[in-house]
């Protein structure tokens, strides 16, 4: 049913109209008061929102036609049919250019007022019709939007990108052309809250975070990712401050409500390159404890260049007997992990085996970890280290060590000398103070003399080497935190001397350690 007013300063010509609908279109039509001047119809029409109204021209004050160019210009839906004893051609013609919907000229027959109204009520019927349609495929093709940006952002985690739903995501959010920026976010204090609550708080952010921009939203391993897609204007300005006023705006009201999190961000990533993001904005959150946001560096690509798993991963390969399955992984890692394009062929290759470097320790310190023991395999890892010249040292270097790890967890490589292995345990549990010959002979109850041949013999290496190695093995993963200067490195692995840190670790590893650094610092954030 559709609500009808009258517009008219004579009285019976209203009461005439209202007459008519009411016997003939009572079905169709309810009738609201009729008014007699342009003023009162444009508060009726704002107050009572009727469908169809039926005006005359000459009114007191406001006439019929400049009300309707008020209503047109305030973008008012109103069918409306012109009332009128004026026949000139210019009347007709304004309420034509006005959108009036019929023009009806006094005196007429009920059946034309019938006819009139009956006319428009048909046009309301189709614009409905269609408004209904319009909005159930709008709804269907939300839906479609929605299905496939969540079976694309699951194909990211499978590393697998299903472009049939990318493509289908893009006709909705064109700015995806562009990529984004991957956020992993963790509940501080996870534990303290249900598994309801926690539910509720990552969908209530979700929710937040789309009215501010565009965005998927995946809860995955407990774990709410988010790609911001904030489109190309971001991409070329402070992205970094971008997302940290955006983090923050999100955050304020969690903050009242004692909800806190522990958010990592990776480096902007075009959509090729998202699988990426995924990882460096999980990696962020390594060992992470206290609230706030946590920018990918690119050292932390080291623990995973091939952004799918940690050095937790291969380790618990190790464990579990899977040695071919950590081969692959380390050589998937290795193989496809490529280099700034701003750096010459070589300085990509020097850079690379830095990262296969701490990649390997990484490993090692996570089974130590998990173990609670300390390895001391062999004591010529800087030496082949050094000898690297090319991608493929690099893959057959990491096989090699992956494989001596593997075999010293096995205890396939032959029986250890009780003395060497005490001696190892004690440099490793003391490598940051002055560690004299004297002191580790001792400690494991022969003389110093004794110790050096079962070194030389057995091990092939000295004991400042052997000490030397463990201490540029602590130093490079203490490089790859970012997180201490060189001075307060050297000081934490026995070296004080602070030039004698940079002759020592240059002589182990062939490389300065500014340039180390460097490469360990390098940041992807275009």
């Amino acid at each position: 049913m559709y609500r009808l007013i009258v517009a008219d300063d004579e009285m019976i010509e209203c009461m005439v109209l209202e007459h008519i609908v009411k016997n003939h279109l009572k079905d169709q039509i309810e009738l609201i008061d009729s008014v007699s001047d342009g003023v009162s119809l444009l508060k009726a029409v704002e107050e009572l929102k009727p469908d169809i109204a039926i005006v005359d021209i000459n009114m007191p004050g406001l006439n019929g036609l400049d009300a309707i160019e008020i209503l047109r210009m305030k973008n008012v839906n109103l069918k409306i049919i012109i009332h009128t004893a004026y026949s000139e051609f210019s009347y007709a013609q304004k309420a034509l250019q006005l959108g009036a919907a019929d023009y009806l000229l006094k005196p007429n027959m009920k059946e034309e007022i019938i006819a009139s109204i009956q006319k428009v009520c048909t046009l309301l019927d189709e614009e409905t019709s269609r408004k209904k349609e319009y909005q159930e495929n709008s709804a269907a093709t939300q839906s479609l939007y929605e299905l496939s940006a969540d079976k694309w952002m699951m194909s990211l985690f499978l590393e697998q990108p299903d472009f049939k739903a990318y493509s289908i995501f893009q006709k909705s959010c064109p700015d995806i052309v562009h990529g984004g920026i991957f956020t992993a976010w963790k509940l501080k204090d996870r534990e303290t809250f249900s598994k309801e609550e926690e539910e509720s708080i990552f969908s209530s952010l979700k929710e937040k975070i789309s009215s501010v921009c565009s965005s998927i939203c995946l809860v995955h391993k407990d774990i709410f990712y988010c790609l911001f897609i904030p489109g190309e204007k971001v991409k070329s300005t402070d992205q970094k401050a971008w997302l940290s006023k955006m983090i923050d705006f999100l955050c304020r009201k969690q903050k009242r409500e004692s909800v806190f999190f522990l958010i990592g961000a990776s480096g902007w990533k075009l959509p090729d390159h998202l699988v990426s993001g995924i990882h460096e904005s999980t990696l962020a959150l390594h060992h992470r404890d206290q609230s706030g946001l946590y920018f990918f560096r690119g050292q932390e690509a080291l623990a995973e260049p091939c952004f799918s798993q940690t050095p937790l991963y291969a380790a618990q390969s190790l464990l579990e007997d899977h040695l071919e399955e950590c081969l692959r992984y380390t050589e998937r890692i290795f193989s496809s992990f490529s280099s700034p394009s701003f750096l010459s062929r070589q300085e990509g290759v020097v850079m690379n085996k830095i990262f296969a470097a701490v990649y390997l320790l990484r490993v090692e310190a996570e089974l130590n970890k998990i173990l609670n023991i300390q390895s001391d395999r062999n004591f010529e890892f800087w030496k082949h280290f050094q000898d690297i010249s090319s991608q493929n040292d690099i893959l057959r270097w990491t096989a090699q060590e992956i494989t001596e790890l593997y075999n010293f967890l096995s205890k396939k490589n032959p029986a250890e000398n009780p003395y060497i292995a005490k001696a190892s345990f004690y440099i490793l549990e003391n490598y940051a103070k002055d560690l004299p010959l004297e002191e580790v002979a001792d400690s494991i109850g022969i003389s110093p003399f004794y110790l050096s041949r079962l070194l030389k013999n057995e091990k092939h290496t000295t004991f400042v080497e052997m000490v030397t190695d463990v201490r540029i093995r602590k130093a490079m993963l203490l490089l790859a935190e970012n997180q201490k200067s060189i001075r307060e490195i050297g000081c934490m692995i026995g070296y004080p001397n602070q030039s004698y840190f940079y002759k020592v670790f240059k002589k182990t590893t062939g490389l300065a350690l500014g340039d180390v650094r460097r490469y360990l610092s390098y940041d992807e954030t275009v």
